[in-house]
Order: C-alpha cells, then sequence, then structure tokens
C-alpha cells in the first residue's frame, strides 16, 4: 500500500511529501528432510513505513524508514554437515530484523550526496560458532539473543571537469548481546568500508577506469583455535581501459574491447578467513551485444 501527502513540509517543490506503507506474510515448512527432524510450519510478519519530504525547493529529500522482516533458516543451515565441517543444527529459529534508517540526499551543482544513518536490532540472528565433537572442533550455527547495528552510510557521484567520480563509505558498530546482557564479538563485521571510482575520456575515443576498495580489520571463527581470530583490513586496486566501437552492422550491436589489471598492488584480499581472492590479474575482454 502507498499514500501520497502534497506539501507536508510546508515547502513548494515537486512531488510534495509521500508516505509509503507496505507490509508482507512470509511462511516456510519442511515437508521433506531426507529423515532429518521436520519443523513445524513457520509464520511471521513484515512491514516498512516509510517517509521522504522535499525540502529547499527539489534540492534536498529527507527519507526516513522503520522495517521489521524474518528470515527463516534455510536447509542448509538447518541440516548440512558441508563435508564434515559443521555440526548441523535443526533447531535454529528465525531472525527477526528491525530496524530504522533517517538520511538526506542532495542534488546539485553536478553532484549527488546521500547519508543515511541507521539502527537495527536482529533477534535470534543465526551465527557460526565454534564447538567440541567427538570428531574433533566444528562449526555450528547458533541463535544469537541479539545483534546490534548503529551506523553510518555516506554516497556520493560527481564530475570534476572530465573527470567521473563516485564512491560509498559505510561506517558502523556491531555487537552480539547474550541473554543476560553480555556483550560479545561477531566474525565479519568490520567498523570501516568503502570504495572510489573514476572514469576519465582520453583520446580516441578511449575511456580509463579506476576503482579502489577497502576495508577494516575483521574477526573470524577458528574452529583449531577454538574461538574467534581477527585479520587484518585490505585494499583493492583495479585499473583499466576501454573503447566502444559502435554498431558493428548486421546482426550484432554494440561492440567494447577492455584491458584491465584486477588487484594492481596483489595484496591480499580475504573473502574469508583462509580464503584469498585472486592476486594481480590481467584481463582482456571483447563484448559484442
Amino acid at each position: 500500500m502507498e499514500f501520497g501527502f502534497e506539501g507536508l513540509s510546508g515547502d513548494e517543490g515537486p512531488g510534495g511529501s509521500r508516505i509509503t506503507l507496505g507490509l508482507a506474510l512470509d511462511g516456510a515448512d519442511t515437508p521433506e528432510t531426507a529423515g532429518k527432524p521436520a519443523l513445524d510450519r513457520l509464520w511471521d510478519w513484515g512491514g516498512r513505513l516509510g517517509a521522504t519530504t522535499l525540502v529547499l525547493g527539489d534540492r534536498v529529500l529527507l527519507h526516513g524508514a522503520l522495517s521489521r522482516r524474518t528470515r527463516f533458516p534455510s536447509l542448509r543451515e538447518l541440516y548440512s554437515g558441508a563435508l564434515g565441517r559443521f555440526e548441523p543444527n535443526p533447531d535454529l529459529r528465525p531472525e527477526v530484523l528491525t530496524g530504522g534508517e533517517l538520511g538526506f540526499t542532495l542534488n546539485g551543482l553536478g553532484m549527488e550526496l546521500q547519508a543515511v544513518g541507521f539502527h537495527q536490532r536482529l533477534t535470534d540472528g543465526i551465527v557460526r560458532s565454534s564447538v567440541q565433537t567427538p570428531d574433533g572442533r566444528k562449526y555450528k550455527r547458533i541463535n544469537q539473543d541479539e545483534v546490534r547495528s548503529t551506523g553510518l552510510e555516506i554516497l556520493a557521484s560527481g564530475v570534476l571537469g572530465p573527470l567521473a567520480l563516485s564512491g560509498d563509505l559505510t561506517l558502523q558498530r556491531v555487537r552480539g548481546l547474550t541473554d543476560g546482557g553480555e556483550e560479545v564479538e561477531l566474525e565479519y563485521e568490520p567498523e570501516v568500508a568503502g570504495r572510489i571510482s573514476a572514469n576519465l575520456p582520453l583520446p580516441l575515443a578511449v575511456e580509463w577506469t579506476g576503482s579502489t576498495r577497502f576495508i577494516g580489520s575483521q574477526l573470524c571463527q577458528n574452529p583449531e583455535a577454538g574461538g574467534l581470530q581477527s585479520f587484518e583490513g585490505s585494499r583493492h586496486l583495479d585499473l583499466g581501459l576501454r573503447r566502444a566501437f559502435g554498431h558493428a552492422g548486421g546482426s550484432l550491436g554494440r561492440v567494447e574491447a577492455s584491458l584491465r589489471v584486477n588487484n594492481v598492488t596483489d595484496a591480499v584480499v580475504l573473502d574469508q578467513c583462509g580464503l584469498p581472492q585472486p592476486g594481480r590479474t590481467l584481463q582482456l575482454q571483447l563484448r559484442v551485444w
């Protein structure tokens, strides 16, 4: 459902103000579990209440929202042993996320800037732990009583002469809480992450592209160590050239050739503990569409 109201902010602006309301009903069951214990049928509701309004003419858009969503554990999370690495846990409960956000979007002077503050509470969040089993230490997915996250997201894009720039930055604090209110650390929750990209036209219709991504230090579960261990943050730089050749004629459409070097500095970038991304990589690509 969606409702629109004009002029609630008192300013004259295209579109005025708007309130949106959405409702959802989610359900899940596991009728076939290959001999594993089946779950009772699960039901829960979700919803979102949002509002936007234009101020300062049409240059600034204020926006905010409150939401609630449910995610049921997947069959993989409930029953999979992942080739002996995980201890299955068919007693996992659904996650419930409630949160709010408030921010603004600024347009003008050849740029767009958006900033959004958020606070979220995830009850019964499904997280990994390490446990001792008769076959040694393994991962096990458990329900964390509560996970709270508070942070700020900033997105920006614009032009500086012929140079087009864009980027994003996320700052956050995430903590887990036990039933007794004790704080615990969580894996894969960096306090800072971001990206910067640039495009610059060159002679002969060639375009230069560059991007860098960075992510702060994180923690991960290590069954061999019996708990969390830290690993350093990473920076990833990609550079490339590309050129479009218009129409190839006939049944073919546009043709684009590109030369790209990924991870120029050959940095160690980990997706997870012990799972690095490729090092310096040269990529040649021809696209026809």
